[in-house]
């Protein structure tokens, strides 16, 4: 049976960056899942929780940021055109 795994590893001759940096953190991590086994752990499911949570967190600040940055553009606009109206409203 063991053989079987490691010609499933063997069979596979193309290295990834993300295998180099997997194995690298944790080479048993990296073996168990090129065996095709899969960690089952409450750890894991929180983790991925987590990531998801911070990715819906990181969404909404890039779409605040977006609007951050039109409000200011506008207000820079009204800005220019109040100078406009100012300065040359009083020579008319």
């Amino acid at each position: 049976m063991a053989d079987k795994y490691n010609n499933k590893i063997r069979n596979n001759k193309i290295i990834s960056a993300s295998d180099i940096g997997q194995y690298s953190y944790c080479s048993i991590s990296w073996y168990l899942n090129k065996l095709g086994i899969k960690p089952n752990s409450e750890n894991i499911s929180k983790g991925v929780k987590n990531h998801y949570r911070l990715g819906v967190e990181l969404d909404n600040s890039k779409k605040f940021l977006e609007k951050t940055y039109k409000s200011i553009f506008l207000g820079f606009l009204f800005l220019f055109i109040s100078i406009i109206f100012l300065f040359f409203g009083g020579i008319l």
